[in-house]
């Protein structure tokens, strides 16, 4: 119960007090077969100071069905403050149409002294 408890109240925090801003992708290009991949740039702003915890992306809509597909972060590790944020090595495991089109993310991270996980809406399109 407890359990449930922290993510529903990470949903809830994340919806009203967002870590992130929305992310804005930049140059998909589709890697060569067989996997497909997609790799871009992205920029985002950082809210507040908390710490990254991961980021779920999924092929779908957000109150229909979906499912989740792989992402990655290919730029070195580092520890980000507030502000605005960019990223050149962005990979997700779906189609360029698709990572633009049809899709949504998640950000989840961990703030000081919170039990909750914020999970901000990320990115999403319109279906």
């Amino acid at each position: 119960m407890a359990l449930y408890g922290q993510e529903f109240g990470g949903e809830i925090e994340g919806r009203m007090f967002p870590v992130m801003g929305p992310l804005t992708i930049f140059d998909p290009s589709a890697a060569p077969p067989p996997a497909h991949p997609t790799s871009g740039r992205g920029k985002a702003g950082k809210r507040r100071g908390c710490n990254f915890v991961r980021l779920e992306w999924y092929l779908g809509p957000r109150n229909g069905r979906h499912v989740e597909v792989q992402f990655q972060f290919t730029d070195p590790p580092m520890l980000r403050e507030t502000g605005e944020l960019e990223w050149d090595g962005m990979v997700v495991s779906l189609a360029p149409q698709e990572t633009l089109g049809y899709r949504y993310a998640d950000v989840v991270h961990q703030c000081l002294w919170r039990p909750s996980l914020p999970r901000t809406p990320f990115c999403e399109s319109s279906f």
